[in-house]
């Protein structure tokens, strides 16, 4: 433990604060991100399964925590719905998993993340040289596994170091402690 902090930020629902001031501690449930987001469809079960699988595997949770708490370090990223409130926590910063943004919203599109532009360029041709001409027919048709576990294992580069400005981050909990001040 090097005793570093991070400051970051996050949107809660009145549940979650009372959780948090009865229990010191809020964790969130599978069953409660399948509830909000499972209507997304089957794109958004792919990337947030990968995204549990490959967090739990470089930060493990603590028990009985089944999904990330999203954070930001800039304020301005959160997004504000409903009655929601606005946290500044201050995390121990082993306990933080970032990322970047917009690597993550590429997984959500299921898209391939390049390591480089000529890696992006074989990529393309690859799908060129199959007839796809859709890149989400590789996870709608079950035509083309290899390419398939090529995206999938290509998203691993989510979790290299953010751009500034794009950085995201992930928690298994909130606790009590951390919370600064709460809008």
């Amino acid at each position: 433990m090097s005793g570093a902090t991070m400051t970051l930020w996050t949107a809660q629902s009145p549940i979650v604060l009372e959780t948090l001031e009865r229990e010191g501690i809020y964790r969130v449930r599978r069953a409660f991100v399948e509830q909000k987001y499972g209507r997304s469809g089957w794109n958004f079960s792919a990337a947030y399964g990968f995204f549990v699988r490959q967090a739990r595997s470089i930060l493990p949770p603590p028990e009985g925590a089944e999904s990330p708490v999203w954070c930001w370090p800039d304020p301005r990223w959160v997004g504000l719905e409903g009655d929601c409130a606005l946290l500044r926590l201050t995390v121990p910063e082993e306990q933080v998993l970032l990322f970047d943004a917009r690597r993550w919203n590429a997984v959500l599109n299921l898209s391939y993340l390049p390591r480089s532009e000529e890696d992006r360029a074989a990529f393309d041709r690859e799908l060129e040289r199959q007839g796809v001409k859709d890149p989400l027919d590789l996870f709608r048709t079950p035509f083309y596994p290899q390419l398939r576990r090529r995206v999938e294992e290509s998203w691993k580069g989510l979790f290299d170091p953010p751009e500034e400005g794009y950085a995201q981050a992930a928690v298994w909990e909130l606790r009590r402690e951390w919370v600064e001040r709460c809008s």
